[in-house]
Order: structure tokens, then sequence, then C-alpha cells
């Protein structure tokens, strides 16, 4: 996915990026980075922490091998 194509919200917790993911919300106050993957698909960093976090390894956007972009 093209960054022109890229969605404008974390696809994991339906929350715009300029807004906090649902565990910064419930937090407040905690920063929400996004993170890019290689693919090119962008979630909040604790949304994809968490899906990754169930022993997956594909990007749940695209269906590519998860890897961060450098």
């Amino acid at each position: 996915m093209s960054a022109k194509q890229a969605p404008k919200m974390c696809t994991l917790c339906h929350s715009g990026f300029d807004e906090p993911c649902t565990t910064c919300a419930i937090c407040m106050g905690r920063d929400c980075p996004v993170v890019v993957g290689e693919c090119g698909c962008k979630f909040h960093k604790h949304c994809i922490e968490g899906y990754l976090g169930n022993k997956r390894t594909n990007c749940p956007g695209c269906n590519a091998k998860w890897a961060i972009a450098k």
C-alpha cells in the first residue's frame, strides 16, 4: 500500500492517527506514536504491539511479513 493510499486511521483500533489509540485513551496523556511497516501500512504502536503479541507475524493490513520500516 503506498503512502498516498494509506488510511488516515489505524485499522486495528479504528481511531485516527491524530487521535490516541484505545490504550492511550484509557491511560490518558500517554504518547501514541505511529509506526510504519516495511510494507507501508501504518498502525498505532500500542495497537500493532498488541496484535503481534498474540503470536502473529504478518501485517494485519496486507498480510506481508511484519517488520518496522527503517
